[in-house]
């Protein structure tokens, strides 16, 4: 119960206060709105006009020579400084007194008062700063220049002269190459001219005097006589070596060809005879089925050749028999007589089995000298002879046809069985003789039996060894003993090459040194005649690192002040404080409340 608050106390207090807490509090409001009164009909209105510059960087890099980079130090800055830093820079040089100085020149009397033509003045009434993105606290590339003046066409007209003078001013400080690099660099490069010119003649003088050809061909000369002296060395060398050689594999060649041939001409003879013995038989068997097949084949086409002939037999009697009858309408019975024997031997001719006539074929005359039939008996006759020879010719045909389709459609032959009947004796024997291929006979079996020790083994055996040890080839060495003068030249040969290629060498390096000083005196020169020229065009090119953005205009309404409404809200909160503040000092002070003291002597009165 000691650590409750009792809140009644304080009740009671401002209970008995509220007429002092009332009056305190209406007399604060009251002097405010009397301040904020003065204050507007003493101070003219302001008007605030801005102008936009935005932050956008233009680089005309020119850059010949990669390998030398002239860097100015605003290119130093931005190597070394974040964006934000630069920002700041670029904020910074808006109140400048350069910038102030340059907008009273441009604006002069026409606008600005007496005392406003003082940068210090001047800088006072203008503010910068970086337009936030979204209502959000991140910077931006935009620079707001503000400016307030005593009236509308004097705020605008500073804050579109202050941006426009603030362009000028920080293009040309970002933009202009320090003179004393171009001439810097332009005295390097005479240097350098210099530098190559006595490079290039040191160079000149040494290509002039040199040994390098001449030591380089009395090199190669030595080395073609050494060359030459080593390789007819060694050919004979090698041609003496390779005829010992090849005369001892002739013999061991012999040898061994002769016992390969020995070894394999029994077993080679009997395979021949079986072989052949066995060719044999199969061949009298495959031919006796083939000229049973043959046979066939050969009667058909005979068969056919036959019909063919046949037909063409009948067309000629086809052609006479109709002359015949056509001389007997002609003729009449005057030629019947004669017209006699032609029809007997035509008749004869047709129904004979041969092309010819039969070799016994007899005519009795007595039967020609009997009376001749009448013409129309003889037509009748010859008709009846010709319709028989039409009809024998259409069966030709037919047989003709179904022939030559049965020979082209390999119909109507007699297929032997395949299957050989157990008597056949011929195939009986190529059975048995068959596996002897396969067998070694008993003169190829004698090769086993030949003494490993006969002369002609023996003798492969000795030469071969020979050979894979190289016997004989010992006193080889001994003839390099005749070449003793030839290596002593090529010795002196060489101890000749060797001191001229250390000459050669000394003058290749000094060569090379000569060439290299002029190569890189020429490399510079050149790196330096391109970074003069891109200088040059650097200092004409027009760089920039601000630009004008938008200008101010004029504003319509004056720069809002405190307002009435505010100012009586504000007095409101103040005088209530303050009345409590001193309701609750003099309570603890235990003075009574002077209002409350005037009513209750006036109800008392």
């Amino acid at each position: 119960m000691e650590d409750e608050i009792d809140l009644r106390e304080y009740v009671l207090v401002l209970a008995r206060w509220w007429r002092e807490i009332v009056a305190i509090t209406l007399l604060t409001v009251a002097a405010a709105v009397v301040g904020v009164l003065a204050t507007r009909s003493m101070l003219p209105p302001q008007y605030e006009a801005t102008a936009v510059v935005a932050i956008a960087p233009v680089r005309s890099q020119v850059t010949f020579e990669e390998r030398f980079l002239t860097l100015s130090p605003e290119d130093l800055q931005d190597l070394a400084a974040n964006q934000s830093a630069r920002r700041q820079a670029l904020l910074g040089l808006v109140k400048t007194g350069a910038v102030a100085q340059a907008v009273i020149d441009r604006l002069g009397d026409d606008i600005l008062a007496e005392e406003e033509r003082t940068p210090a003045v001047l800088l006072g009434m203008v503010q910068a700063e970086l337009a936030a993105q979204d209502n959000r606290r991140a910077e931006s590339d935009l620079i707001q220049i503000r400016a307030v003046a005593d009236s509308p066409q004097k705020a605008a007209a500073i804050a579109t002269a202050w941006a426009e003078e603030y362009v000028d001013h920080v293009n040309t400080l970002y933009g202009q190459l320090p003179p004393d690099l171009l001439a810097s660099v332009q005295q390097q490069l005479a240097e350098a001219q210099g530098t190559y010119e006595q490079a290039q003649q040191e160079l000149e003088r040494f290509l002039g005097e040199n040994r390098l050809d001449q030591l380089q061909r009395r090199i190669q000369e030595k080395q073609a006589i050494i060359e030459s002296l080593y390789q007819s060395r060694q050919t004979a060398l090698t041609s003496l070596v390779d005829a010992e050689l090849k005369a001892r594999q002739q013999i061991i060649a012999a040898y061994i060809d002769a016992l390969a041939t020995n070894e394999v001409l029994a077993f080679t003879k009997e395979q021949e005879a079986k072989r052949k013995l066995f060719s044999a038989l199969a061949d009298a068997d495959i031919q006796a089925k083939l000229a049973v097949f043959d046979q066939q084949v050969q009667d058909r086409i005979q068969t056919l050749a036959q019909h063919y002939a046949e037909r063409r037999r009948l067309a000629r009697l086809l052609e006479d028999a109709q002359a015949l009858r056509r001389q007997t309408e002609q003729g009449g019975g005057a030629s019947v007589a004669s017209n006699g024997l032609a029809l007997l031997l035509l008749k004869a001719q047709a129904y004979a089995s041969s092309t010819g006539l039969p070799g016994d074929l007899q005519v009795a005359v007595d039967a020609l000298a009997a009376p001749a039939p009448d013409p129309a008996a003889q037509l009748a006759d010859l008709d009846a002879l010709i319709q028989a020879i039409e009809t024998r010719t259409a069966q030709l045909e037919v047989a003709i046809a179904a022939e030559s389709q049965a020979l082209f459609d390999n119909r109507g032959y007699a297929l032997l069985d395949a299957q050989r009947p157990p008597d056949d004796p011929l195939f009986a024997a190529m059975v048995e003789r068959y596996p002897d291929l396969f067998t070694i006979g008993t003169l190829a079996s004698l090769v086993d039996q030949v003494d490993e020790d006969s002369p002609l083994i023996n003798q492969s055996r000795q030469r071969a060894q020979e050979l894979l040890q190289l016997e004989g080839l010992a006193e080889v060495p001994s003839y390099m003993a005749a070449a003793d003068p030839i290596l002593q030249a090529i010795d002196r040969l060489e101890q000749e090459i060797l001191a001229l290629e250390s000459q050669r060498e000394a003058e290749a390096a000094r060569k090379k040194e000569l060439t290299q000083k002029r190569d890189l005196a020429w490399t510079t020169l050149t790196t330096l005649r391109n970074k003069v020229t891109e200088l040059e065009l650097s200092a004409t090119a027009a760089d920039t690192e601000v630009r004008f953005a938008a200008p101010a205009v004029e504003p319509v309404e004056p720069v809002s002040r405190v307002g009435l409404l505010t100012a009586l809200a504000l007095a409101g909160v103040v005088g209530l404080l303050l009345a409590l503040f001193v309701v609750f000092f003099a309570s603890m002070m235990e003075m009574e409340p002077p209002l409350g003291r005037l009513r209750g002597a006036a109800a008392r009165g």
